[in-house]
């Protein structure tokens, strides 16, 4: 392989999107709906408690 086809199949190779960038994405996503629940049962309880 020379030089010219070796920077051609880097070049493709760089396009594709990464599959661990794709999971970490969606492992952010569920770990910010997950907080925001949390967030959300958190002040409902509060709110039981302080009436």
């Amino acid at each position: 392989m020379n030089k010219v086809d070796r920077d051609t199949q880097l070049h493709k190779e760089n396009k594709l999107p990464q599959t661990n960038e794709k999971r970490n994405k969606f492992l952010l996503f569920i770990g910010l709906v997950m907080a925001s629940l949390t967030g959300v049962s958190v002040i409902r309880v509060l709110k039981i408690h302080n009436m």
